[in-house]
């Protein structure tokens, strides 16, 4: 509960992942926060590599 923190969660195919991280995006939305949901695999090597890059992207 604490802004701007990380969580990463970790598992094999098909142990809800996804399921986990919707839950908590709900959660966190519940509690007022606003929430970003992100798909690295997007984004190519240019954007990773730069940090300017990618907050802007």
């Amino acid at each position: 509960m604490q802004p701007g923190a990380l969580v990463r969660i970790k598992a094999p195919q098909q142990m809800g992942k996804t399921f986990l991280s919707e839950k908590l995006l709900e959660y966190a939305r519940q509690q007022g926060y606003q929430t970003a949901k992100l798909d690295l695999k997007l984004a190519d090597l240019n954007i990773l590599t730069d940090l300017k890059t990618f907050l802007q992207w």
